[in-house]
């Protein structure tokens, strides 16, 4: 068995290590693990389920479906994000932890959105980090013009009362010598 293929095997993971991968998560989108008991979540671009490991092995009614466009044995569909196959208002929270997070170098920013939206249930959750984003100072022409891009679309979907708010919640932290500061996106149906 090559790394890759270990590494992609939830079975080679212990009960410590479900809980620093849903500790991840947790901080980098703001998620309360007592709010998450009961729900049906969809997490995008997951890979390795150790998230959904953790939350459906201590709260039975939790029910974690994780997707990834590369297949992968642990997964439940392997699908791209711009056409999931689940039906109309499937999910109470979709999170992408750390798989759009570049989310600017997709062209399919607003059919992800959309898709997203679609198969949220109404006053669900999309929940989208951790976006890094270097100091104001050090941003480059071409990054900014993608976060305007990116925040334009949102907005024109919230114009449009397709989503009901938006929030960028922020974390800031120093990383080695740099001012990095990090946020989740946060839209509601």
């Amino acid at each position: 068995m090559g790394k890759s293929e270990y590494l992609k095997d939830p079975n080679n993971y212990d009960k410590g290590d479900k809980k620093l991968a849903f500790e991840r998560y947790a901080e980098d989108l703001f998620l309360d693990e007592n709010a998450l008991d009961g729900k049906k979540i969809l997490d995008v671009g997951s890979n390795i389920p150790l998230f959904r490991d953790y939350l459906e092995g201590k709260y039975p009614e939790t029910k974690v479906i994780n997707i990834d466009q590369e297949f992968n044995t642990s997964l439940d569909a392997q699908a791209l994000a711009e056409h999931l196959p689940f039906a109309d208002n499937s999910f109470d929270l979709i999170v992408a932890h750390s798989s759009l997070t570049g989310w600017g170098i997709y062209e399919n920013v607003e059919q992800i959105l959309q898709e997203f939206i679609r198969v949220l249930r109404p006053n669900g959750e999309i929940r989208i980090g951790p976006i890094m984003i270097d100091d104001d100072t050090d941003l480059g022409e071409e990054q900014r013009k993608t976060i305007t891009k990116n925040k334009d679309i949102v907005n024109k979907l919230k114009n449009l009362h397709v989503i009901s708010s938006v929030e960028y919640l922020r974390i800031p932290r120093v990383i080695g010598k740099k001012n990095i500061q990090i946020y989740c996106l946060v839209i509601k149906k």
